[in-house]
């Protein structure tokens, strides 16, 4: 789904239709629903890929702050 900025309700229609499938499969969560749709190891791979891409975005994030602050530090 590609969202487009002359229609800022389909951000909120995608939510919507993520609230209703968790809604019809009786889960609380999106990996309640991958373990109940496809299994344990598609939720334990969401999790671990979850996992990495979240340290992967803070080292991305604490590089670049790094980069800005050694550019504009005052001597």
């Amino acid at each position: 789904m590609v969202l487009d900025r002359r229609h800022p309700g389909d951000a909120v229609s995608a939510a919507g239709h993520n609230a209703v499938l968790l809604y019809i499969s009786k889960t609380h969560s999106v990996p309640g629903y991958l373990k109940r749709r496809f299994g344990e190891p598609s939720r334990a791979l969401s999790a671990v890929s979850f996992a990495f891409m979240t340290m992967l975005m803070s080292g991305v994030n604490m590089f670049a702050m790094a980069k800005v602050e050694f550019r504009f530090r005052v001597r």
